[in-house]
């Protein structure tokens, strides 16, 4: 009995031990996606509030500033499924991180922007990346996370990207009046940019 009882123990001691690596897990997908979100939230009504200095320095007339604002949009609208579709066939987190990439870079090219053309250009990039990671961020939650775990990611989720609306003509208003409209484009890729590495 005793033998049986050693043997047993010994077997136990051998096999390997469970870490607990759900949680940093659970942590660095909640943290990606509010991130990600937060930044897609925040250009989306920044632009409104910027535009106007935007276009006295690059020398845009009134048409080109109604695409500068709106191209963001309507890429962002026109491919969000195909963002998701992409997802289903190459992997929401591969999916995730490019959109989130891709939405950095066009962020930082609108930054450094001199021109309309170059502006427009960074606008499309930017609802591109916004296409890819908007619907992946929640089909990533669904599939990393579990039962309450997945409902209080998704319910942060939500949360954040409705006060990033809220809160992006106020960060564009007073980032643009204090260091400059180029300012918010930064911030919003520096927030892109640790989502895609998370």
């Amino acid at each position: 009995m005793a033998r049986a009882e050693a043997r047993g123990s010994a077997l136990v001691s051998e096999q390997p031990a469970v870490l607990p690596s759900r949680i940093p897990t659970d942590a660095r997908v909640v943290a990606s996606v509010v991130v990600a979100v937060m930044a897609v939230g925040v250009t989306t009504t920044a632009m409104g509030v910027v535009a106007r200095p935007l276009a006295d320095e690059i020398g845009a007339d009134a048409v080109q500033l109604g695409w500068g604002v709106n191209a963001y949009l309507l890429v962002a609208a026109s491919l969000a499924l195909v963002g998701a579709r992409l997802g289903d066939r190459y992997g929401r987190r591969r999916v995730f991180g490019v959109g989130c990439t891709v939405f950095a870079a066009g962020s930082l090219l609108a930054a450094l922007t001199p021109g309309f053309e170059v502006l427009l250009a960074a606008r499309v990039l930017q609802g591109i990346g916004a296409a890819l990671l908007l619907l992946s961020s929640i089909e990533v939650i669904a599939v990393t996370l579990t039962g309450e775990a997945e409902r209080r990611a998704l319910l942060v989720r939500g949360t954040t990207f409705a006060v990033a609306f809220g809160i992006g003509p106020l960060v564009g208003g007073l980032v643009g009046d204090t260091v400059g409209w180029r300012w918010v484009f930064i911030i919003v890729a520096v927030l892109a940019l640790p989502a895609a590495v998370l």
